[in-house]
């Protein structure tokens, strides 16, 4: 399937990581691992730091774990996320505390 947005024969998006162009169904694998590349474009797009970054990549994650459980809570989600640099659920909340 492809995008509306690119036409067959387009040159990849710097983003991607190549390989074929997804069909459904899609695995929940794959689901996330196209959100991150969203969040890599926009990164690269709009060179977002701190908080805003972040929240892209725990959406991109909790997109991945919601379509494997979709009764996962904050605390299972941030718990299994990568760059949640050993921090609790609560730790993750006050990252965005005030902004």
């Amino acid at each position: 399937m492809v995008p509306p947005s690119r036409r067959p024969g387009d040159p990849q998006p710097p983003h991607h990581r190549g390989g074929p162009i997804l069909t459904p169904p899609y695995t929940p694998e794959e689901v996330e691992t196209a959100a991150d590349d969203a969040v890599a474009l926009l990164t690269e797009a709009l060179d977002p730091s701190g908080p805003a970054e972040d929240a892209m990549h725990l959406m991109a994650h909790t997109i991945g774990r919601l379509l494997q459980d979709p009764t996962a809570t904050f605390e299972q989600i941030t718990k299994s996320w990568t760059r949640n640099e050993g921090q609790t659920a609560d730790e993750i909340r006050r990252w965005w505390g005030g902004w």
